[in-house]
């Protein structure tokens, strides 16, 4: 298990736990010594300012109650999330190509390097999963981009709606 899981996970337990955590959870099943948790709590202590303290009374690990809350920083998610959140961007590209497509790709990769890290390979998952889009309608990204940025800033917005027959009149979305 890498150090970037084992301090994702710890903090997961710490953050969850409504009472101090045993050592042997965090040792978790692929068995990791002790050592390297002690380590791990050094460092989640002394670089990362993270406020974990041990209750003797309760033999176990905890985040001090007294201090705010803590959230590691920067983005952490694990390769089960980083998987989600691509299934989400596949989708939503084939709902509306091209979408989101310039404004994620730098993402994208960032979220695969990462993947292939941890020891994954998102271009094989890639191909093995394949969402099938049913009915779908393109939409002009004249029309699309501001009725849907209308829509997420609570805005009204007047479009005038034609047919290929025949004008169909004026509607407020």
């Amino acid at each position: 298990m890498s150090r970037f899981y084992r301090i994702y996970r710890s903090h997961e337990l710490l953050r969850s736990a409504s009472k101090p955590v045993p050592m042997r959870k965090f040792m978790g099943k692929p068995e990791t010594s002790r050592n390297t948790i002690t380590r791990d709590f050094e460092y989640l202590r002394d670089s990362l300012g993270t406020p974990i303290e041990y209750s003797r009374e309760e033999n176990g690990h905890h985040y001090a109650p007294e201090a705010p809350v803590f959230e590691l920083p920067g983005f952490w998610m694990n390769p089960a999330e980083l998987y989600a959140l691509l299934a989400c961007e596949h989708v939503l590209e084939n709902v509306q190509p091209g979408l989101i497509a310039n404004r994620l790709a730098p993402l994208r990769v960032k979220i695969r390097d990462l993947l292939g890290e941890s020891g994954h390979d998102a271009e094989t998952i890639s191909d093995r999963i394949r969402i099938q889009p049913i009915q779908t309608r393109s939409a002009e990204h004249q029309i699309f981009d501001p009725v849907a940025e209308a829509t997420f800033a609570g805005w009204q917005k007047s479009t005038e709606d034609f047919s290929a027959v025949r004008w169909l009149g004026q509607r407020l979305i």
